[in-house]
């Protein structure tokens, strides 16, 4: 009987081999993987009072052009709506797929294809957070954009708050809860 430590051991060192390969394929993948969570982002832009026009992507990078629409507040001189740009850098965004299918591949076989399309297909989605969030915290923090946005502090926390889990934990912690609620058989151990 192999030791749990010893397994775990075994299955990191695997991954870690195997990552350089799906970095590579990752990296080559990554401004089409970027396109849907690019899509996503953009109607959760409006609920922030942004209207996004278009999205295009090209060379890792979402540019969003925006308008904003301030709200009418009585008592308060009217401000004009703004044309925006935003530009997102997607790659920092979307690399958990390398990493998950590098956890993927690091069990060995057989491979459950229907795991692995699962968890690709949330893992493409995902970043769909962490760029809406990388735009609204861009426009939060251009002070010329304050009147016209009109958020309130709460909003404008949210927003600090949703770019800090989107940036930070998203990317490296959802690839590895995915491939975790995907592969059962390794945290229940043997049968």
């Amino acid at each position: 009987m192999r030791s749990p430590r010893r397994e775990v051991f075994g299955l990191a060192l695997r991954a870690l081999a195997w990552l350089p390969i799906t970095l590579a394929a990752w990296y080559f993948a990554s401004a089409a993987l970027a396109w849907v969570p690019a899509r996503i982002a953009a109607p959760a832009l409006g609920l922030a009072g942004v209207e996004v026009r278009s999205v295009a992507l090209a060379d890792g990078v979402a540019t969003f052009e925006a308008r904003i629409v301030p709200p009418y507040r009585p008592g308060i001189a009217e401000v004009e709506s703004l044309d925006v740009g935003v530009e997102v850098k997607t790659r920092t965004f979307t690399f958990g797929i390398a990493l998950f299918l590098a956890l993927s591949l690091a069990l060995g076989r057989p491979w459950n294809p229907r795991a692995v399309a699962l968890g690709v297909a949330v893992l493409v989605a995902l970043p769909a957070w962490s760029i809406a969030f990388d735009a609204l915290r861009q426009l939060a923090s251009v002070a010329a954009l304050g009147p016209a946005l009109a958020w309130p502090p709460a909003l404008r926390e949210g927003i600090a708050l949703g770019y800090q889990a989107g940036s930070l934990l998203l990317p490296t912690l959802g690839p590895v809860a995915a491939w975790i609620a995907l592969n059962p058989r390794v945290t229940r151990g043997p049968a």
